[in-house]
């Protein structure tokens, strides 16, 4: 799994932003883990405290897969109607997910 870096910040950013607008307590984020069918047998205890954590922190989490096309219809249905955005490190599959959810983009 990837370095949480870039991720943390960008979601200290969102956290500190949101506080300017008082938004409601549903923030409407998601949190994508892309590729799981390559760690989750061999990441099974990290992946089940990333759950815990930010799902404790009000941040659902999805499990997907845009090989396999696991967890695809689940987040094309909460990205439908909404503006989304993916964020991550080179290489995580932002490219692939997108691809997955509407093959007839080309990101």
């Amino acid at each position: 799994m990837h370095s949480c870096g870039i991720f943390l910040r960008f979601i200290v950013n969102r956290q500190k932003n949101e506080l300017c607008y008082e938004s409601k307590k549903d923030n409407g984020n998601t949190i994508v883990l892309n590729k799981v069918d390559l760690y989750r047998e061999s990441h099974k205890e990290m992946l089940e405290a990333f759950h815990e954590i930010y799902e404790g922190a009000g941040y659902p989490v999805m499990e997907v897969s845009a090989l396999t096309g696991e967890g695809i219809d689940a987040l094309r249905e909460a990205c439908e109607g909404h503006v989304s955005l993916f964020s991550g490190v080179s290489g995580v599959g932002k490219s692939s997910l997108i691809k997955a959810l509407d093959p007839s983009l080309d990101p």
